[in-house]
């Protein structure tokens, strides 16, 4: 009977763990549709709602170890350093960027001029949001919360309201 019920319990943990990965996957898929449809009606606006994503330079793991998760900590850089280390490497030498510079209607070199070379990328961002409640029978013997937020976050290029 005792094994009975360990081996009843482990298979409500599983089948309950199923459901609530099955309920988070539903909402990360509705967020990152949310939020593509976002990006999507700025990057068909013709006035453009430009943004520009900020400099990453690392990311760090935060206490679950696990890279690109919620609790990870970002190293922001700026703008000198992306042209730097990024736009300056593009060419060979620094003659070279004469010839870049030289060639007509050239979008590269206008990352090379000063101001901001993330605008060159005409990016729009779109971003959404879903709170899924954790189930009762997850909440008890696997993960002690009430709610899991989901975030999503799209940037396209802006089609100046092509279509």
């Amino acid at each position: 009977m005792i094994e009975f019920i360990v081996g009843l319990i482990a298979v409500v943990a599983l089948f309950a763990a199923m459901l609530q990965i099955a309920s988070l996957t539903r909402a990360q898929t509705e967020a990152t549709v949310d939020a593509r449809r976002e990006a999507a009606e700025r990057a068909m606006n013709p006035l453009g709602a430009i943004g520009a994503p900020d400099y990453v330079i690392d990311i760090l793991a935060g206490d679950d170890e696990s890279p690109y998760s919620v609790d990870d900590e970002r190293t922001v850089g700026d703008v000198s350093r992306f042209t730097a280390v990024t736009v300056q490497r593009s060419a060979p030498t620094a003659d070279a960027w004469d010839l870049i510079d030289a060639v007509p209607d050239n979008q590269f070199s206008a990352m090379h001029s000063p101001g901001v070379p993330m605008l060159e990328f005409q990016m729009v961002r779109g971003a959404a949001s879903r709170t899924v409640p954790v189930m009762g029978a997850v909440r008890h013997l696997i993960y002690d919360a009430e709610t899991i937020e989901i975030d999503s976050e799209v940037w396209m290029p802006w089609l100046r309201g092509i279509y």
